[in-house]
């Protein structure tokens, strides 16, 4: 993974799994939706490690048998996979030996080969609530999800109290001296986050604070995942807990539901992205950048957030109803810094971002983000290693040069002169060496010459 596309941390629904304890993940697994979403998102070397015990099951293996499922190089990885399936409770080791624990493998195998409770659409009966269509329910949720996001670059307020208080809790926002709420340097860097990165680090953030049971939480969402696309589902399956869940979800954009007393419910392409990348996630995201080797930046398009956000780094000139031009500038860059935005996540955002034009011309000829840009921005960035500020106490207007001399030597065998120049008198102390340095100066001058 490049280091444009680092993900922030907290965004990762197996690390928010392995911190479960053993209790909550064995009750997951009594529900067949839950192991499928696990198994999904293991790496495929653990994947092949558990169709292997699923066909062992109830027998244990030994690792030497797993040893010849493999060869000699993949040891490593296979190693790595079962301590990873042993972390989520879908292993047990005893000893030499390895089996699949029970509750998970007869959940999988009910999702892998039917029976069971089936996870199913109904039919939206005619007259009773108008069914909704694909375009409709992709309209509702980049609308309603970026909205959220709106509330983070202008400071508008959030669209009920647990969103505000999700956002607070997850460090995007903080609150000034008066109380007034602003974006943090996380926040910056959650937004120019992948969609699916950004609903992931949302969501697990609102799990431990929505005041729901965690396996009945966790249920919902993974069912919630693996819905049919645009298929109406009972509210009335669903739990008090798992009812007040949904209604939040709408908020965001990851279910819809028409009114408060609807009877059914969707899930959006935004849930389904939250396991499966390729899902759609950001299919519906604009390409709207073009940006030149002089570094002039071209928004066509664009929508107000997407301005919003390439203003942190880009000096823009001017605004038409559809086209915004800037300049990225050292200056708006260093400051795009200062919030704690990343140049390697400014040329991210700039990239994926690029015109669908750009993208189609052939890399010999140019590339969606220009090379000198690219370059550029890192070497702004690196500008900030060459000085670090420290804080010292300066020392001048000496009335002779035995004054500066004497109190410089003493400074020097303390250790602690940060810097002197002899011609001009003055000289630097650190902030610990200050206090000492004044004594010695009351002590060979006295406190009047101070």
């Amino acid at each position: 993974m490049s280091r444009g596309t680092e993900k922030l941390s907290g965004a990762d629904i197996l690390q928010h799994l392995q911190q479960q304890p053993p209790l909550v993940l064995r009750g997951l697994y009594k529900e067949p939706a839950n192991c499928l979403v696990v198994f999904t998102l293991l790496n495929k070397v653990a994947r092949h490690l558990v169709m292997r015990l699923l066909a062992c099951h109830p027998s244990s293996v030994t690792q030497r048998e797993i040893n010849h499922w493999i060869r000699p190089q993949s040891a490593t990885e296979m190693d790595a996979a079962i301590g990873l399936a042993g972390q989520l409770e879908v292993v047990i080791c005893e000893g030499d030996h390895i089996r699949l624990q029970n509750d998970y493998c007869n959940s999988l195998r009910v999702a892998l080969a039917g029976g069971g409770q089936p996870w199913v659409g109904i039919d939206v009966k005619p007259g009773r609530e108008k069914a909704v269509t694909p375009e409709e329910l992709q309209t509702f949720a980049t609308a309603s999800w970026e909205n959220l996001l709106s509330c983070l670059v202008q400071s508008r307020h959030a669209p009920d109290e647990i969103v505000k208080q999700t956002l607070e809790t997850a460090g995007l926002v903080t609150r000034d001296a008066e109380g007034r709420e602003a974006i943090s340097p996380l926040g910056f860097q959650f937004l120019l986050q992948d969609q699916q990165t950004q609903l992931l680090f949302y969501v697990l953030h609102y799990l431990p604070i929505s005041g729901l049971n965690t396996v009945e939480a966790l249920s919902f969402l993974f069912k919630l995942c693996l819905s049919s696309p645009n298929k109406a589902y009972p509210v009335g399956a669903l739990t008090s807990n798992q009812f007040l869940m949904l209604q939040h979800f709408h908020a965001i954009g990851l279910a819809y539901c028409s009114h408060e007393r609807a009877q059914t419910y969707y899930a959006t392409h935004l849930a389904h992205s939250l396991v499966r990348p390729d899902a759609g996630g950001d299919s519906g995201r604009k390409r709207f950048l073009v940006v030149e080797t002089n570094f002039q930046v071209f928004a066509y398009n664009a929508t107000d957030l997407q301005v919003e956000l390439l203003s942190h780094f880009t000096a823009l000139t001017y605004r038409l109803p559809t086209l915004a031009v800037g300049s990225i500038t050292r200056e708006m860059v260093h400051n795009a810094f200062r919030l704690g935005i990343t140049g390697h996540q400014i040329i991210h955002f700039l990239r994926v971002h690029a015109h669908p034009e750009m993208k189609e011309l052939p890399r010999v000829t140019y590339s969606p983000l220009p090379q000198t840009v690219s370059d550029q921005i890192l070497l702004w960035e690196q500008e900030r290693a060459r000085l670090r500020s420290d804080p010292g106490v300066l020392y001048r207007n000496f009335p002779s040069r035995n004054h500066y001399e004497t109190i410089r030597r003493h400074a020097e065998q303390l250790g602690c002169l940060k810097h002197s120049n002899s011609e001009r008198m003055f000289l630097v102390v650190t902030v610990a060496g200050h206090q000492p340095v004044k004594e010695y100066w009351a002590q060979m001058f006295g406190s009047g010459n101070s």
